[in-house]
């Protein structure tokens, strides 16, 4: 035991508990240092500015390449000038929110830089969140003003308590330019609100800065070479904070944003990268696995991030282009780390070095104390790209954003915000980099997206009157996962008829059982968006503990692994289709063999009638369908509207 550990055991009355003691050491801080020497400063720009000087250097450059037409950077500019006078004349005034709910488009990319130019902030609610989801946020966020686009008409009537506009690109054309400039807009404004699942039941609203975004820009932008060259794919979704860094990092650098239309990113994501000759991009490991290198030749830089990698797709990609793992909260104005070039065979949990921000590792269960180097511990982001804070809710700001005066651990020159990721991660003192070990929370990632499953389990017990208590997994089995993400577990009050006893860990369900889980999920599917929506309800006695009195989450996943077909059919509510018998056209036998592989099921269980939601599938699954069908000579055509709920 070397002599740093000793001493601190050493110097400690004998009274001491074993959890007070601090291992960590001056020296465990001047190893970090060598690789955080000092905060990045904080850029002093704003989104606006960053993009009004491209646009006075290169006017004709791309800005827009999109699905429905093109725009420089000389055309960006007047346009979104035109609609931020508008949305001015609307009383819209600095630092008030606007909703956007709008497909992919050229037109949506204007009314974004439209908002930040009226000095208000957006918040995209995203075409596929439910309507009570999207009203939630609506309230939550206090928008002033909802603008939407014709596609999302039907939203203004729905969403009727704040004024509103419909935009297309002929109404914007068709506006006067500002008569009076446009009013400033400072680093400390507010830039973007991004809502992420929320503990508490309730979606929770991150503020981010012009100033943090731009921060985090500009390390990101040198460190993977982002510039005028850059054709970047805007894939994310808008309620995605990725998205913010699609559009604006590309035009703050000068690059392009090349943006596919909601069917083409899910029909052939490959393809149109190739149509809008794609050279820059990040996607989560689920979309990435679609495609091989091969299929996108003009790709040169990937980022991947958003949940756990497969290292398999990561040795492949990298052969090929300029792959780098990244890692960032919402909380941190998109991305905190990203990795140096990847190679293949490279360990896939170190997501590289501090971006734009410094890093540290507490102690998990004391942020007032380092974790000694190469201990696990919870990941701490100082630094000027940290948020504000969560809108209109102290409580949680005060919980997860540090105050510089709230540790001691801190050198004497630093920023004055910090965030507890509640990532635990262990820092790698010989180069630098930081390995991705677990979560603190139940905050889990699922196709990159954030769910805090205890919100789910809220959820569940508000709707469904004969439940006691309800638990919420991450299914990890390879066997299951991908039919089944999200299981649910269920204790019903004991005169419940929902339920009959079966003498093993799980119950069975009555038919009054099986119906009154069904119209919950119908409920659920109006409140939370399609991937926070359990796939499996399995009843059981007793949530099972483990000795220190913890949930045994481990023997709830063996519990699930051991369910017999028929359980499985029966706990996923799968509804039997009728008329299953008709025979198969040719087509429609090919078409059942690829919903069979893609939904991981039997091809026995798939008839003429059966529904591919209600089967397991989602838009990822579309996804996967849509290139599997493509590699056997079929061409399927999908919409996103499909999948709303």
């Amino acid at each position: 035991m070397s002599r740093s550990v000793l001493h601190p055991l050493q110097s400690q009355p004998s009274s001491t508990e074993v959890g007070a003691i601090n291992i960590s050491s001056p020296l465990d801080v001047q190893h970090v240092l060598r690789w955080n020497i000092e905060p990045p400063p904080r850029v002093e720009e704003t989104l606006c500015s960053l993009f009004l000087r491209q646009a006075q250097s290169q006017p004709n450059a791309p800005a827009v390449c999109s699905w429905d037409g093109n725009l420089t950077y000389a055309q960006l500019d007047d346009l979104s000038a035109r609609l931020a006078d508008l949305i001015r004349r609307q009383g819209v005034r600095r630092e008030q929110v606007v909703a956007l709910c709008f497909d992919k488009s050229r037109v949506a990319v204007v009314a974004m830089l439209a908002v930040l130019r009226a000095n208000a902030a957006f918040v995209n609610l995203g075409i596929a969140l439910p309507r009570q989801r999207q009203a939630a946020i609506i309230s939550a966020s206090n928008a002033t003003l909802l603008i939407v686009d014709a596609s999302n008409s039907d939203r203004l009537s729905e969403h009727d308590t704040i004024p509103s506009l419909l935009v297309d690109y002929e109404v914007i054309t068709a506006l006067p330019g500002p008569t009076t400039p446009l009013p400033e807009v400072v680093p400390s404004d507010a830039a973007a609100i991004t809502f992420t699942s929320g503990s508490t039941g309730l979606p929770k609203g991150i503020v981010v800065e012009h100033g943090s975004i731009a921060t985090t820009c500009e390390a990101m932008a040198n460190r993977l070479d982002l510039g005028p060259t850059s054709r970047v794919l805007q894939f994310a979704s808008y309620t995605f904070d990725a998205s913010v860094g699609d559009i604006f990092y590309a035009l703050a650098r000068g690059a392009c944003v090349c943006s596919p239309s909601e069917r083409e990113r899910v029909d052939d994501l490959a393809a149109v990268a190739r149509k809008l000759e794609v050279n820059w991009a990040f996607l989560t490991p689920s979309v990435l696995s679609l495609m091989e290198p091969r299929d996108v030749p003009t790709l040169r830089r990937l980022l991947v991030g958003g949940e756990k990698p497969d290292p398999k797709h990561i040795s492949l990609w990298a052969e090929s282009v300029s792959l780098h793992l990244v890692m960032g909260p919402a909380e941190c104005a998109i991305y905190c780390a990203a990795s140096v070039e990847i190679q293949p065979g490279e360990d896939t949990s170190t997501f590289g070095r501090a971006a734009g921000c410094r890093l540290w590792v507490a102690d998990q269960y004391d942020h007032t104390r380092l974790a000694p180097i190469g201990c696990p511990g919870e990941l701490i982001v100082e630094g000027f790209s940290v948020a504000r804070g969560y809108l209109n809710d102290d409580e949680r700001t005060r919980l997860a954003f540090l105050n510089a005066e709230d540790v001691t651990w801190l050198p004497r020159q630093h920023a004055s915000r910090l965030y507890k990721s509640g990532d635990i991660v262990r820092f790698n003192d010989e180069d630098g980099t930081y390995s991705f070990v677990a979560r603190k929370d139940t905050q889990v990632k699922l196709h990159g997206q954030r769910v805090e499953l205890s919100e789910i389990e809220l959820q569940l017990k508000s709707i469904i009157p004969d439940v006691d208590s309800a638990l919420v997994i991450l299914n990890t089995s390879a066997e299951q996962a991908h039919r089944y993400p999200l299981i649910s577990f269920l204790v019903f009050t004991g005169s419940s008829p929902a339920v009959a006893r079966t003498g093993t860990a799980t119950l069975s369900l009555t038919t009054y059982g099986t119906d009154l889980l069904r119209k919950a999920k119908d409920q659920l599917a109006a409140i939370l968006p399609t991937y926070m929506i359990p796939t499996l309800f399995i009843p059981l006695f007793h949530i099972p503990f483990t000795a220190n009195g913890k949930r045994d989450t481990a023997r709830l996943r063996n519990i699930s692994q051991e369910l017999s077909y028929e359980q499985l059919r029966a706990f996923s509510l799968t509804e039997e289709s009728e008329g299953d018998s008709r025979p198969l056209s040719r087509r429609e036998e090919q078409l059942r063999e690829l919903w069979a592989q893609v939904l991981h099921v039997s091809s026995r269980e798939l008839g003429a009638s059966s529904d591919f939601l209600r089967e397991g599938g989602d838009s990822l699954a579309a996804m996967h369908l849509v290139s599997a069908a493509i590699k056997t000579g079929l061409h399927l055509q999908t919409t996103l509207k499909m999948f709303i709920r």
